[in-house]
């Protein structure tokens, strides 16, 4: 699975999306969004102690600091149990797309 930054990422909130992974024959129950702290500590998102998760997409709204990067991994459960986590993490910065490009 890969994530990406989705476009209602802002200044204020992160939507991370992916899509669904090859799931070995068995039906995703939950998706585990994680995002790595400042102390350096991966922190559930959504998806396993908050239960299961089935989107494909999440916006993180609470402690959002604009123009600080966020990163992310993400990982599926299904019948076998949990996935390994994505390979790389995703940094995503929290920041709006100028809406037109300023000429110098």
């Amino acid at each position: 699975m890969q994530l990406i930054r989705g476009a209602d990422t802002s200044a204020t909130q992160i939507q991370v999306i992916w899509s669904a992974p090859q799931n070995g024959g068995s039906s995703i129950i939950s998706y585990q969004l994680d995002v790595l702290n400042a102390s350096g500590s991966w922190i559930e998102v959504v998806g396993n102690s908050t239960g299961n998760y089935l989107g494909l997409s999440y916006t993180l709204t609470v402690g959002i600091v604009e123009g600080n990067t966020y990163q992310f991994r993400i990982r599926a459960y299904n019948k076998w149990g949990w996935g390994a986590y994505t390979s790389v993490s995703t940094s995503i910065l929290a920041a709006s797309v100028p809406s037109q490009v300023q000429n110098a």
